[in-house]
Parts: structure tokens; C-alpha cells; sequence
């Protein structure tokens, strides 16, 4: 950045919404597609320096392989990756700590609005899955239901959902066969499979379509190749509520939805103001 703008570090302390450039305080190596990236720390970088002079990032096919490298000493660390019974896996190996501060990882059902443009169906196909059963039973201590549009661990969270799961099954949709999007790997396997049985069981027939996450991210989402999709997503402390509905025009959102109130509270938010975040859960929710 140029001197005028940022000449000492305390002239950036309030962008706390993100600058406008930064390098961060690396610097990028090597870089083996589909492999691995080096980073190695800067010198230069204006903020306090790196605690590490080179960190190698591998990528690994999978949970399995990961805590392999991981019990024989390949690498150092793990980042959370979606493998069934993945806490308890990474507990057993000796030696390891596990850390949470991270922020809560979310995992989204996103139904396409004019996939499914009967607002009852909608409803009905939120309806027919037993969140209880999921989290209890096939997750195992892997996970805990959301009782809102953000992750409860949030300190802004507004618990803005209840009762899902004991509606009626929904009713007979004008869509022969719906297209369920995820990312292939061992968890979202076993929650695709089980979200193409509970509706199934209410008389909906649902294709699975795991996707590389490389394709997921960069053609089906942006490009909304799908009727539904499991999204997943990785939170920081704030709560983000926007990629879900049109708040400003600049983007179509996931689900194709647009809400002028909600843009309303959004501007409200972005100005401080500090009960419009609730405000706004409770409305995305609804």
C-alpha cells in the first residue's frame, strides 16, 4: 500500500471489515497444483511478523489418509475436514490436541427456488427430514442441530427455528426428480445418502450428484446447477447471512430468493445497528 494510505501499522487497526489490498504475512512459494502450497513469511509485511518461516499446505484425498500422515509424523497438522466420526478418529491418535477456536462449520440444505417454486413443497421438503435423527444417529456426536440461520455457537446467534422434522410429508410437487450437489467426501456422502431417503420416503425422488469440490465451487454453485445442494461452510465469529438471499443486487443468491426487507436489516447491520443481526435471522428464517 502506498505511505499516504497505510504509513505505520496503526493506520489500518480500524479496517476491521478487511483492507482494501493486503499480502498477508506470507508469501506464496511453491505451488503443486492438486498437491501442495508452500508459503513462506514476509519479510515486508507491515502487520506483526509470521510465527513460522515456511509452512507447507498438502492436500490429501481424504479424512482417512490425513490422520494416517498425522499418526506417523508426515505432517504436523490437520484442518477439519468432513470425515464421519472425524472428533473421535483424531482424539484416539496419541499425542494430539484438538482445537475448536476456529468457528463452527455449518452444513447447509439450499433448495433453488424455481426448481421448487411451490412455497408449500418447499416447506413440506424441509419438513420430511428428521434433523433429530440425523445428528443422533448417523452423525453419532458428530454434530448438533441448528435451531437458527447461523451456527448457535455465534454469540449474535437467534435461535429463529423450531419443530422441523414433524410436519406433514410434503405435498405432490409438479418436479418428476430433483438433483441433490455436494461435495464428494466421507461425511457429505453419508448425509446426501440420508437426505435421498427421508425423501424418498415422502415421495420424492432425488438424484445424488457428488461433485470434486474444485467443480462444486467453481461451476455448479456460481452457475446454480442444481434443485438442492449441501453447502458447506466454514464460519469465523461473525455470523453471515447474505449469501442466501439478494440483499444489494450485485449477485443472484444460492437460492434465488430476494427480500427487500432483508436488504433493509442488512443496511442496518453494515451501520452498527446491533439488533438488527437478530432481526434479520428471524426473518431469513421465516
Amino acid at each position: 500500500l502506498p505511505a499516504h494510505v497505510a504509513a505505520r501499522s496503526s493506520d489500518v487497526a480500524g479496517w476491521d471489515q478487511g483492507p482494501p489490498v493486503t499480502a498477508g504475512p506470507f508469501r506464496l512459494g511453491r505451488w503443486v497444483s492438486g498437491r501442495s502450497v508452500t508459503l513462506i513469511a514476509d519479510p515486508g509485511f507491515w502487520g506483526s511478523p509470521a510465527g513460522a518461516e515456511r509452512v507447507e499446505v498438502d492436500f490429501v484425498p481424504d479424512p482417512t489418509t490425513a490422520i494416517q500422515l498425522l499418526a506417523q509424523g508426515v505432517i504436523d497438522a490437520v484442518a477439519p475436514m468432513p470425515g464421519v466420526s472425524w472428533g473421535r478418529r483424531l482424539d484416539a491418535v496419541p499425542g494430539v490436541s484438538v482445537s475448536e477456536a476456529l468457528g463452527p462449520d455449518l452444513v447447509h440444505l439450499v433448495l433453488r427456488t424455481d426448481a421448487v417454486p411451490e412455497v408449500e413443497v418447499r416447506r413440506g421438503i424441509v419438513d420430511a427430514i428428521d434433523r433429530g435423527r440425523l445428528v443422533e444417529v448417523a452423525l453419532r456426536g458428530e454434530a448438533v442441530a441448528a435451531e437458527g440461520v447461523v451456527a448457535s455457537q455465534q454469540p449474535e446467534a437467534v435461535p429463529a427455528w423450531s419443530g422441523y422434522g414433524d410436519g406433514p410429508p410434503p405435498p405432490e410437487a409438479t418436479v418428476d426428480e430433483l438433483d441433490l450437489v455436494y461435495v464428494r467426501a466421507e461425511l457429505t456422502d453419508l448425509v446426501a445418502r440420508y437426505l435421498q431417503a427421508e425423501l424418498h420416503r415422502a415421495g420424492l425422488d432425488v438424484e445424488l450428484v457428488p461433485l470434486d469440490s474444485d467443480v462444486f465451487h467453481g461451476i455448479f454453485l456460481p452457475e446454480r446447477r442444481f434443485d438442492l445442494a449441501v453447502v458447506e461452510r466454514r464460519t469465523g465469529p461473525s455470523p453471515e447471512l447474505w449469501p442466501w438471499v439478494e440483499v444489494d443486487g450485485a449477485a443472484e443468491p444460492l437460492t434465488g430468493l430476494a427480500d427487500a426487507g432483508l436488504a433493509d436489516l442488512a443496511a442496518a447491520v453494515a451501520s452498527g445497528d446491533a439488533e438488527a443481526l437478530g432481526r434479520a435471522q428471524r426473518r431469513l428464517a421465516g
